[in-house]
């Protein structure tokens, strides 16, 4: 999975940060600080993602081979997947658009990587490489931020050749072994995009890997979780990102969700995979 700007990471204080519910609350000063970071990062930063292709280490700026294009005619997959993405009005209220540049490109489970990259994940996994598919034809929209926390959450649509293309990329996704694998093949890529993310000045600790339960909205639906640590400013915490794969059919809907010091809302991870599976035909 590559992106063009959001999924890396955001900043947290070292104290707790209750999940967002719309309403704005008191806001500690280091969070006041974490959020000027966020947002310059936001609007600054591309080609970053905490994704797998980019712990891979294939950091591809911008759309991949299968990406779709605002020029020229758009291909039958590429109108599908452009039709799937997640209307404006499914977005909570106070969740706002970032503009372009921010969305998130080759978001797939194994979106950009190429054949060494490839043959090692796979191999760890306990999969053929023939099973997946590298490059399909997606559609992306803007990344949208929570104006009343640090949370910002991506949305891309895959279109597969095949059903059981799309169904594997899910099916590895939710592979046992995929937090293992990505901790021990790539546990140095992982933490070398987090900081790039964040910046010259950032110090990146730990990074790990998990899998959390979601339910099914779709054929198939995952959740990978990705933390790591940080310091940068005087500012110490842990960044979240959820990586959630849903498919029907050969469309698969990735979203990505990140936020400082604890995961998006559970209520709004649920609520967004809903809406997301019911796009896809």
């Amino acid at each position: 999975m590559s992106n063009k700007s959001i999924d890396g990471a955001r900043m947290w204080p070292t104290f707790p940060a209750p999940e967002s519910t719309g309403t704005p609350g008191p806001t500690p000063p280091g969070d006041r600080q974490i959020d000027r970071i966020v947002r310059s990062a936001v609007r600054s930063v591309s080609g970053r993602s905490l994704a797998l292709a980019v712990a891979l280490g294939c950091a591809a700026a911008g759309g991949g081979a299968g990406a779709a294009s605002s020029a020229g005619p758009a291909s039958p997959a590429q109108a599908l997947a452009r039709s799937e993405l997640l209307a404006v009005t499914a977005y909570p209220h106070g969740w706002t658009g970032q503009g372009s540049g921010t969305d998130s490109t080759q978001a797939s489970t194994f979106g950009g990587s190429d054949t060494t990259m490839l043959a090692q994940i796979t191999r760890c996994l306990g999969i053929p490489a023939a099973a997946v598919d590298t490059h399909p034809v997606e559609a992306a929209a803007q990344a949208y931020a929570d104006s009343n926390s640090n949370a910002v959450m991506t949305d891309t649509v895959e279109v597969f050749p095949t059903t059981q293309f799309a169904a594997a990329d899910v099916e590895a996704l939710n592979n046992p072994k995929m937090p293992t694998c990505l901790e021990h093949l790539f546990a140095l890529a992982l933490s070398d995009s987090l900081s790039s993310w964040l910046g010259p000045n950032a110090a990146v600790g730990q990074v790990t890997v998990s899998k959390h339960a979601i339910p099914d909205y779709g054929a198939h639906t995952g959740d990978l979780v990705v933390a790591g640590s940080f310091t940068q400013e005087g500012v110490s915490g842990t960044d979240y990102l959820d990586i959630v794969e849903v498919q029907r059919g050969r469309s698969e809907s990735v979203l990505m969700f990140d936020n400082t010091g604890s995961r998006v809302s559970a209520r709004i991870i649920d609520q967004l995979t809903r809406s997301a599976a019911d796009r896809l035909r």
